[in-house]
C-alpha cells in the first residue's frame, strides 16, 4: 500500500499540465498534431513540420518503401547500388554535381548528405541551409531527381562497381564470416536470409546494367515514396515546394507493376542453434533471440506495452550488469533488448560476451537469471527505481519539446510511412504517459517472462575464437545448459539497502574570491578562495541540459615508470569502483531517477572529468565531482572484476588484423616510445590495485590546479552555490603543476611498414606526413582547413574518379603541448593488388598540388562548410563546451572565439596553397600497409 501511495505522489508531482487524450486502452493514438500530412495526386505522401532547432536549417528525407528484399536473384545488391547511383548523375545534376553543389553551400558529405539501404526501405537524407529560396529549391530538385530522374550513365555504373565492391570488401572479416553462416539461421527459411543489402561480390561484378535500371523503374514509384520536411521553414512554403517538385512525377499504372509484397520470417517449433568459430575472432559471444509477433504502435494499449517492455529490459539489464561486476564475473558483459525488425516481427534478444572457455558458464548464469525473474519476478525496489527513471526521462523530454533537433523529428514520419507506427507530439505523449503509468503494475511486468522465454521460435548463436586451448562447443552442450538451468535451485533476488546520504555531512565552502565576465565572450569565470577556477555560460539552447568538463595539467607524464602500467588504467578502475560509501552498483541505484553522469579521465598530459546533468540534478553533478576528489574507492572486488575482463580482452588482441595494424601505427608514429606501447597480457602482473588508487588520488588531490567548465540552462545562483559548497570545500595547496615532456616524437624521412595479417582479400593503407609549426589559432585552423580540402580532393580522385575505395579520408591532428606538431593522415581500404599504385598516386598528387596550389572552388567549399558548421556549433551546448575547452587547454585567449569567422574567411585558395607548400613535405612520407596473408 505504501509503495503505490509513493507512486501516486510521484505522479502528482510529475503531472503538471498533463493532457488526458484517451479514456481507454483501445483508443487510437492521434498522429502528431504538429505535422502537416498529405498525399499528392500521384500518390506521394508528405510530412511537414516547422522546427527552429537548429536555426536556419532544413532536414529533407526521401523515403522509399523498397529495399533489398524486393531484388530478384540476378539483382542482389542492386537496391543499394541504386542508392549509390543517385549521387552519380541525375537529369538536372549530371555526374557528381549533386555532392559538388551541396558542398559549395556548406553541407558535408556524410553528416549532411547521406543515404542508407535496408531490407525493406531506402532513405535519402539532406540537410540544407534555409537562408536562400534558391538553395531550398535546388535541394528539393535534388530530392525529386532521386525519386524519378536518375540517369544511370553506363560509364558511371561501371565506375561505381569499384566503390560498392570496396564497401563490400571493407565489411569483410571474422564477424562477416560468422554472419555469413548465422544469418540464414536467424532468418530461417525466409527471403531475408538471401537478400543482404550489400549483395554479393559476384553479383556486383557481373550484373547487367538494365537489371539495375529495372529495379529503379519497378520500385521507385510515387505510391511507394514519402517526402519529409522538418526545419526552419514555414509549412506552407514547404508544401508549395513539394507540390512544385514532386507533383510533376507521373502516377504509376498499377497493372504495369508488381505488387509491393511483404515477406515474413516463418516460425519454428524447435530452438535453432548455430555455433561457429573463426581464427580472427577476438572474443566469445552468445546471443539468444526470441521471435515474437510485432507489437505495432497505434493504440494506448500499444503504448502501455512499449513501456512494459522498457521497464522489463531496464530492470533485467541492471541485474545482468551486477553479475558482470562480480569479482569473478561469469561473463564480461550481458544485456537484453526488445526491438522491432519487420512489420510483422519483433525480437526479444539477450546476449553476452565471455572469457575463453567460459561460454557455457556465462550462458548458465544468464539463463538462471531469466529463471529467477520467471519464478520470483522483480522486486518492488527495482520497480520503484525503474519508475523514477522513466519519469525523469519523460520529464526531461517534455522540458525539451521546443528545443528538439529537426533530425529527431524526421524519424517518426519515416516509421509511420514504412510500418504504420504512429508518432506523437510531446503534449499527447506526455498526457498518455501520465494516464497509463498508474496502470503499470509490477505483476504486468513480471508476466512478460512467459512471453519472452519460450521453447519455440528461439535462436541461439554462439561464436568463439578458433585457437589452441579453447574447447569446442557443441549444440548438445547448449541444450544441456538450457535443461540444467530450468531445473536449477534458484534463490530469490536480494540486495543491500544503502540509505546513506550521497555526500555525508554538510561541506562548507570557503567563499567566492571573484566573479568576472571574460571580455569579448559570453563566458564568465568564478575563482573560488581555494583557487579552483569555474568557467560558466548560461544558454537557452536547451531547457534542461548542462554539459560539463574539467581538466588539469599533468596526466600520465607525471607517473613514475614503476607504476606506469597501473596509472594507465587508474581512471577506468576508479570509475568502476563507486564513490564514498557506495559501490558502483549501489551508486547506480542511489542515482535512479536522476539524469546525471560524471566520469574521470587521465591521458598522457592531462587529467579531468566530463559529464552532464539535467538542471534539477546540477547539485548531484557537483556532489559526484566532490566525491571523486574526496572519496574514490579502492575496491578490490571492482579491481578484480576489471582485471579479469582486461586480461580476457588482451588475450586475443593479436589475432585481429585491424588491431595489429593500428598498434603498429601507434608504436612507429611515437618513435617507439615506451609510453605509447599498448597494454598486453604480459603487463597484467604489473597492474596493482593500490597503485591505481594512489595515482588517482595524486592526480586529483589539489582542486586549485583544475579548471571547471559548465555550459547550459542552469541558474547562475544555483551554480555558484554548488560550486562553493562542493568545490570550494575541497583541499588545495595552490600549486600549479605542469606536465613532463615524455619525448614522444614521430619519425622523419621515408618509412614503409607492411603488416601481413588477415584471411580476407582486403588491404588498408595509412600514410602520414608529420611536421612542426609555430603555433597560433590561425595557423592551426589553416592546417585543418587544408586537410579538409585534401579530403574532398582525394575522395573525388580515388572514390569518384577511379572507384578505388569506399571512404578515402584525409585528417589532420595538431598539438600545442608538450611541443607543437601536426600530422596529416591519408587512409582507406582497397584491393591488395592496388595498394602500391595508390601509394605512388598519392605522393605524386601531393607534389602536383604543391606546384599547382589548391583551387578556388575547393577553398570556397571548405570555407562554406566551416562557416555553416560554426554557425550550428555556437548554438549547441556540447559543441560550444568543446570549443571553449580547446582554448582553455591551449592557454589561448578566449576573446578570440568570436573572431574565428574572420580566420575561416581568410583561408583563401592563396592561403591554403601557401600552407600546402609550407607543410606538405613528401620527404617525410610514412607509409603503413596492411596486406592479407598468402593463401
Amino acid at each position: 500500500m505504501k509503495f503505490f501511495l509513493r507512486i501516486s505522489i510521484l505522479l502528482c508531482l510529475f503531472s503538471f499540465s498533463a493532457t488526458t487524450i484517451a479514456q481507454n486502452l483501445n483508443d487510437e493514438l492521434p498522429l502528431n498534431k504538429d505535422f502537416k500530412v498529405g498525399t499528392l495526386s500521384n500518390g506521394i505522401t508528405y510530412f511537414i513540420k516547422n522546427n527552429k532547432k537548429p536555426e536556419n536549417r532544413v532536414e529533407l528525407r526521401l523515403v522509399v518503401n523498397a529495399g533489398s528484399i524486393l531484388e530478384e536473384n540476378d539483382q542482389k545488391g542492386l537496391a543499394h547500388f541504386v542508392e549509390h547511383m543517385c549521387f552519380n548523375g541525375t537529369k538536372n545534376f549530371p555526374g557528381n554535381s549533386v555532392v559538388d553543389f551541396l558542398e559549395s553551400i556548406g553541407m558535408e558529405f556524410g553528416p549532411d548528405i547521406n543515404a542508407y539501404t535496408s531490407f525493406d526501405e531506402t532513405v535519402y537524407m539532406l540537410q540544407l541551409p534555409a537562408d536562400s529560396l534558391e538553395i531550398l529549391k535546388k535541394g528539393f530538385l535534388i530530392l525529386s531527381d532521386w525519386a524519378h530522374n536518375v540517369t544511370f550513365d553506363p560509364a558511371e555504373i561501371d565506375k561505381e562497381r569499384g566503390v560498392v565492391i570496396e564497401e563490400w570488401r571493407l565489411g569483410r572479416g571474422a564477424e562477416a564470416r560468422i554472419n555469413d553462416k548465422q544469418i540464414p539461421v536467424i532468418f530461417h527459411k525466409s527471403r531475408y536470409a538471401e537478400r543482404l543489402p550489400i549483395g554479393t561480390k559476384e553479383s556486383l561484378e557481373t550484373f547487367k546494367h538494365e537489371r539495375l535500371t529495372d529495379f529503379y523503374k519497378t520500385w521507385y514509384r510515387p505510391e511507394l515514396m514519402a517526402v519529409v520536411v522538418v526545419g526552419d521553414i514555414p509549412a506552407n512554403q514547404a508544401q508549395a515546394l513539394i507540390e512544385e517538385y514532386f507533383g510533376v512525377i507521373q502516377s504509376s499504372v498499377a497493372a504495369t507493376y508488381p505488387e509491393r509484397k511483404f515477406y515474413n520470417i516463418p516460425g519454428h517449433k524447435d530452438t535453432l542453434i548455430s555455433i561457429e568459430k573463426d581464427k580472427e575472432l577476438t572474443g566469445t559471444s552468445i546471443q539468444i533471440l526470441t521471435k515474437l509477433s510485432a507489437n505495432r504502435f497505434n493504440t494506448v494499449e500499444d503504448y502501455r506495452k512499449r513501456i512494459l517492455n522498457e521497464f522489463y529490459t531496464s530492470m533485467l539489464n541492471q541485474r545482468l550488469y551486477e553479475l558482470s561486476q562480480l569479482p569473478e564475473p561469469p561473463f564480461k558483459y550481458a544485456a537484453s533488448g526488445y526491438y522491432n525488425y519487420t512489420k510483422d516481427l519483433d525480437f526479444f534478444g539477450a546476449g553476452l560476451s565471455a572469457e575463453d572457455n567460459k561460454a557455457m558458464t556465462g550462458l548458465q548464469t544468464l539463463l538462471e537469471e531469466f529463471e529467477r525473474v520467471k519464478k520470483f519476478g522483480f522486486t518492488e525496489a527495482e520497480f520503484d527505481r525503474a519508475l523514477r527513471q522513466n519519469i525523469a526521462n519523460m520529464q526531461n523530454y517534455y522540458s525539451e519539446k521546443e528545443k528538439l533537433e529537426s533530425s529527431y523529428w524526421v524519424n517518426g514520419p519515416t516509421g509511420y510511412f514504412l510500418k504504420g507506427d504512429k508518432f506523437l507530439d510531446p503534449d499527447t505523449e506526455y498526457g498518455v504517459f501520465n494516464q497509463i503509468l498508474p496502470m503499470i503494475t509490477l505483476d504486468d511486468i513480471n508476466k512478460l517472462s512467459a512471453r519472452y522465454f519460450i521453447d519455440s521460435n528461439m535462436v541461439v548463436l554462439v561464436s568463439y575464437p578458433d585457437k589452441a586451448g579453447i574447447s569446442d562447443i557443441t549444440p548438445q552442450m547448449v541444450r544441456d545448459v538450457f535443461r540444467k538451468s530450468g531445473k536449477a535451485e534458484i534463490a530469490e533476488y536480494t540486495e543491500e539497502n544503502n540509505d546513506k546520504p550521497l555526500v555525508p555531512g554538510n561541506p562548507a565552502g570557503k567563499g567566492i574570491k571573484s566573479d568576472e565576465s571574460i571580455a569579448g565572450t559570453e563566458l564568465k569565470k568564478l575563482t573560488l578562495n581555494n583557487g579552483a577556477a569555474v568557467y560558466y555560460r548560461k544558454t537557452d539552447f536547451k531547457n534542461d541540459e548542462v554539459v560539463f568538463y574539467a581538466f588539469s595539467k599533468g596526466g600520465l607524464s607525471l607517473a613514475d615508470s614503476s607504476v606506469y602500467k597501473s596509472a594507465q588504467v587508474a581512471s577506468s578502475v576508479i570509475n568502476r569502483s563507486g564513490l564514498g560509501d557506495f559501490t558502483e552498483i549501489q551508486l547506480t541505484k542511489k542515482l535512479a531517477g536522476s539524469i546525471v553522469s560524471v566520469s574521470p579521465w587521465i591521458n598522457s598530459y592531462y587529467e579531468g572529468f566530463y559529464g552532464s546533468s539535467s538542471v534539477n540534478d546540477l547539485g548531484k553533478l557537483f556532489q559526484l565531482i566532490h566525491l571523486y576528489f574526496t572519496s574514490p574507492r579502492n575496491d578490490k572486488d571492482a579491481f578484480s572484476s576489471f582485471m579479469t575482463k582486461l586480461k580476457s580482452n588482451l588475450e586475443n588482441r593479436g589475432v585481429d588484423p585491424g588491431q595489429i595494424f593500428s598498434d603498429t601505427i601507434t608504436v612507429v608514429m611515437s618513435g617507439y616510445s615506451p609510453y605509447s606501447y599498448p597494454l598486453t597480457v604480459k603487463d597484467i602482473p604489473a597492474i596493482k590495485a593500490d597503485e591505481c588508487y594512489s595515482f588517482f588520488r595524486e592526480r586529483f588531490s589539489d582542486v586549485s590546479d583544475f579548471n571547471f567548465l559548465l555550459v547550459g540552462s542552469f541558474s547562475e545562483d544555483s551554480l555558484k552555490l554548488f560550486a562553493d559548497k562542493y568545490l570550494g570545500s575541497l583541499a588545495s595547496t595552490n600549486t600549479k603543476e605542469n606536465f613532463r615532456n615524455l619525448g614522444i616524437r614521430s619519425p622523419e624521412g621515408e618509412i614503409k611498414k607492411t603488416v601481413v595479417k588477415g584471411l580476407e582479400e582486403q588491404a588498408s593503407l595509412s600514410i602520414f606526413i608529420p611536421g612542426t609549426f609555430k603555433y597560433s589559432v590561425d595557423e592551426e585552423y589553416y592546417l585543418n582547413a587544408l586537410g579538409q580540402a585534401l579530403d574532398i580532393h582525394f575522395r573525388e580522385l580515388i572514390r569518384e574518379g577511379e572507384g578505388g575505395a569506399y571512404s578515402p579520408s584525409v585528417s589532420v591532428s595538431t598539438q600545442k603541448y608538450p611541443d607543437t606538431r601536426f600530422y596529416f593522415n591519408i587512409s582507406f581500404g582497397t584491393d591488395p593488388d592496388k595498394i602500391e599504385y595508390y601509394v605512388n598516386l598519392i605522393k605524386a598528387e601531393l607534389n602536383k598540388l604543391k606546384d599547382s596550389g589548391i583551387d578556388s572552388v575547393l577553398a570556397a567549399k571548405v570555407k562554406e562548410i566551416n562557416l555553416k558548421s560554426r554557425e550550428t556549433a555556437l548554438k549547441d551546448n556540447g559543441q560550444l563546451t568543446r570549443i571553449y575547452l580547446g582554448y582553455l587547454m591551449d592557454d589561448e585567449s578566449l576573446s578570440n572565439i568570436n573572431k574565428f569567422n574572420e580566420v575561416i574567411n581568410s583561408a583563401t585558395e592563396t592561403k591554403l596553397s601557401d600552407v600546402m607548400r609550407k607543410y606538405i613535405n613528401t620527404d617525410n612520407f610514412i607509409v603503413f600497409e596492411l596486406l592479407p596473408e598468402k593463401k
